[in-house]
């Protein structure tokens, strides 16, 4: 069926509403985000039919799965929660409407009937478990799969070093009621968990299924709950192990006297399929996780003060360390750090600044988006329109999503801005879309929910703005036959700019996964130019610049429209944040999918490069960091910038613990001179790698898992910080 172009529409509250959670409202037929109560309603059989695969180790055959979900409906409520976190407001009641509520999609199990508002940073001191040493660094984990039972984040005794893990996807408990949705557990309560299922640690029979279930990391249950522990590999256990796992059996191991200093609060987040494939709602679940990270911490240290008042201000700043690893991101979103994440993070260290704590340190990825083609760079020059390619692929389950971001405009330009862009769009074998002038705030569909437009100006704080566009697509695929499905294969996008300046286009394509871990039903699109090239040389798959030894640097880049530069975790690329790229240890060698920096700033608020680089893969034939699998005891490889953003981590929390140098060191700062001058002296990487890359410089691991000496030439500890902390 050949569906046509509708005319512009200004339906959508451009105002209060972001155009992902329009379009998957609108995809989903939902009642609009307004300020009512709402509820996700996700269609019954498309679940069943993603989730059946994991069902089946607890149901015989797939008729019992049907009158399973049947009975527990799959619903996600979209629930008035009265808790803005500070400084996530503004972006909250942006994107969600309200003028003191944020809504967020959630399983109607997670969600917490008596949550009290004032309870969330006034809960009972005697309800909280007991604080670490003041001087300590906290560890914020922001992860999904993350074990609670592994050894490796334990004392010598066997106790946790986990102070709380609140699992947002967990159901509700009824004694909880300083928590919107989700439930917590403090370390009392997972230490006598332990007693239970592992009586004789840290030998005899540990039934870690029924631990992981009773602690809310495995849900098998429900029809939303994580399944990733129940593999052999999960993202948050073996990332919080290169994070902050030690051995605490080994009298050798470096990290065994200060395993008190380095405690850790862990929140899980939701499964992908109330994130959003694309991550429409991760941000703001991050920013509730980091909010309950900070919140729960100062609330230690406060206890910890009131049992000892000398130690309030140590170096004139109150407060635990706070250091927190985020390893997610997406691969498209503002160049100009106009994002709730970002907000959130600004005014919550202009808030701590002004009380005198310590601020809030967040490390993340640069991505693993490289070689995905995801990013183009389109020049307007002399009112003359530019074409590019983007190939949707055929058995797609997911909707995909494209962005577009003008240049800057002047203030002055006013009104007429939105209608200065025009864009025009051919789907394959429908009606071309002609150039079309866009207008704010509106946007236009092809047929019913087949793909949408939709258009808003977005203003920077100098005042400039710039035109932005998404393009969303309804999947190729799908097991309903009532569903409407997009076309498959080349939609060609053409941009023009009618104003007198030249100008650059960026294009992203966004994120994009399967419902279900490991599932191969989320096909990503792709960006496509003739000039691009793929591989080099050699045939193998060509990085942003040749790295060969001994040969002249080549940009790989040059002459495309499609572009490694500007792949860097869209989340990740703000001056307040610590980006970690990825290189080879055994011989110096950036990851290939490692994300590019366009190597400029791009704004005032952006960095165009990563902070430095940590190894992600051991060598050409041993890819990845050796972690804990998913299993008390089990070590499994796992690759990319998630791996070298951990063990960036473990540096920086170290150099807190051991260096009164670093004390005054954000870790960006720490990061970046210990690899800018680590990276000078390494005569067996290539000497000269560009900043697009690895940022300042590549730093050695702190410390090779459960080894008695750290990796390559720092063979004892005071070697190690007296090269780590040289200046």
């Amino acid at each position: 069926m050949r569906h046509k172009w509708k005319a512009w529409n200004d339906s959508w509250d451009h105002e209060n509403s972001s155009p992902y959670v329009d379009w998957l409202a609108a995809r989903r037929n939902f009642k609009q985000l307004k300020r009512n109560d709402l509820e996700f309603y996700f269609d019954e059989q498309r679940q069943i039919e993603v989730h059946s695969q994991s069902f089946a180790v607890i149901k015989s055959s797939f008729e019992q799965f049907v009158q399973f979900a049947k009975s527990e409906p799959d619903t996600l409520d979209v629930r008035t929660q009265a808790l803005l976190p500070r400084g996530a407001g503004r972006a909250f009641r942006r994107d969600f409407g309200g003028d003191t509520t944020a809504r967020l999609p959630m399983p109607k199990s997670t969600v917490q009937e008596c949550f009290d508002e004032d309870l969330w940073s006034r809960q009972d001191p005697d309800q909280l478990p007991a604080p670490p040493p003041i001087g300590s660094v906290v560890l914020g984990a922001i992860d999904t799969g993350i074990a609670l039972g592994h050894r490796r984040f334990q004392h010598k005794d066997g106790t946790t070093r986990i102070l709380a893990a609140w699992q947002q996807n967990a159901p509700a408990h009824p004694n909880q009621c300083h928590l919107p949705f989700g439930r917590e557990y403090y370390a009392p309560e997972i230490n006598a968990l332990l007693n239970k299922h592992w009586p004789r640690r840290p030998i005899g029979a540990f039934d870690e299924d029924a631990f992981n279930h009773d602690t809310g990391v495995l849900g098998m249950r429900e029809i939303h709950g994580h399944r990733e522990v129940a593999m052999r590999a999960a993202h948050g256990t073996h990332v919080l192990d290169l994070a902050a796992g030690a051995d605490p059996d080994n009298p050798d191991n470096l990290l065994t006297h200060k395993l008190e200093k380095m405690p850790i609060i862990a929140v899980n987040l939701p499964t992908r399929q109330v994130l959003g494939l694309s991550g429409t709602f991760l941000e703001y679940y991050v920013i509730f996780a980091a909010s309950r990270i900070v919140t729960l911490a100062d609330a230690l240290w406060l206890k910890a003060v009131a049992q000892s008042p000398a130690l309030e201000s140590i170096d004139g700043k109150r407060g635990y360390r706070i250091v927190i690893n985020l390893s997610f991101g997406k691969s498209a979103g503002s160049p100009d750090g106009d994002s709730a994440f970002h907000d959130y993070i600004a005014r919550l260290n202009e808030e701590r600044e002004v009380e005198g704590f310590h601020p809030v340190e967040f490390i993340m990825p640069a991505g693993n988006d490289n070689l995905k083609r995801c990013h183009a760079s389109v020049e307007l020059k002399n009112k003359t329109p530019a074409a590019i390619r983007w190939r949707i692929k055929p058995e797609d389950r997911s909707c995909n999503y494209l962005e577009i971001w003008s240049d800057t405009f002047d203030p002055d330009d006013g009104a007429s801005v939105a209608k200065k862009f025009k864009i025009g769009i051919a789907p394959p074998g429908h009606p071309e879309l002609p150039l079309t002038a866009c207008e704010n705030g509106a946007m236009l569909e092809l047929g019913d929910f087949v793909a949408r437009v939709y258009c808003r100006e977005k203003k920077r704080s100098d005042g400039k703005v710039r035109v932005h566009i998404l393009l969303c697509t309804a999947p190729t695929y799908s097991v309903s036959p009532d569903e409407v499905t997009a076309p498959a294969g080349v939609w060609l996008i053409t941009v023009k700019d009618d104003s007198s300046k030249n100008r650059t286009v960026l294009f992203g394509v966004q994120t994009d996964q399967s419902a279900r871990v490991s599932s191969a039903t989320g096909l990503r699109s792709y960006l496509d130019d003739d000039d691009y090239e793929r591989f080099d040389k050699k045939g193998r798959l060509a990085d942003t610049f040749s790295f060969e030894p001994g040969e002249p640097r080549e940009d790989q880049d040059a002459g495309s429209k499609v572009r490694r530069h500007g792949t860097m975790n869209a989340l990740a690329g703000f001056d307040d944040i610590a980006a970690i790229g990825g290189y080879r240890l055994s011989d110096g060698k950036p990851a290939a999918y490692s994300g590019t920096g366009v190597g400029h700033r791009i704004s005032h608020k952006s960095k165009g490069a990563p902070t430095m680089a940590m190894p992600s893969d051991d060598s050409f034939a041993h890819r990845g960091q050796l972690a804990a699998g998913s299993r008390d005891g089990s070590a499994i490889a796992m690759s990319g910038t998630s791996a070298a953003t951990a063990l960036a981590t473990r540096h920086v929390i170290w150099s807190y613990l051991n260096s009164r140098s670093a004390a005054s060191r954000s870790p960006r700062a720490i990061l970046y001179k210990d690899a800018d001058s680590t990276d000078e002296g390494k005569v067996e990487f290539p000497k000269e790698v560009d900043i697009e890359k690895i940022g300042g410089g590549r730093l050695t691991p702190p410390i090779a898992r459960d080894s008695q000496k750290l990796r390559r030439s720092f063979t004892t500890r005071a070697q190690y910080f007296k090269k780590s902390n040289t200046g």
